[in-house]
């Protein structure tokens, strides 16, 4: 019985030359998953994505100027009204005497 059996066969090595493996140049669609409607399919996805992201971006930007111009207006009304040390230049207190030699809005050095 032991003579029935024959030794386990090696391996043979591979021939020399040339790797095997892909081919090199273009590979086909079935290989890489690209297919012409997949990447129109993927084009029209980000083209969406970008519309939505710059629509949110312009409404950001509007109400950010809605803001600036909020806050300019109240600057420019703050202007109008004067220093508050100074209330002749106020149109909200006309009945402050003021007498030509002396400025309220100038400090009194010594």
């Amino acid at each position: 019985m032991a003579a029935e059996r024959a030794p386990p066969a090696r391996a043979q090595p591979p021939p020399p030359g040339p790797a095997p493996g892909p081919a090199p140049g273009p590979e086909p669609a079935a290989r890489t998953g690209l297919s012409l409607p997949g990447i129109l399919h993927f084009i029209q996805h980000e083209w969406a994505r970008f519309e939505a992201e710059k629509g949110r971006w312009e409404a950001e930007r509007a109400e950010l100027q809605a803001q600036v111009a909020f806050l300019q207006g109240e600057r420019q009304g703050q202007e109008s009204l004067g220093d508050p040390e100074c209330p002749q230049g106020s149109p909200m207190s006309p009945s402050v005497p003021k007498a030509p030699w002396v400025s309220l809005c100038v400090p009194v050095t010594p």
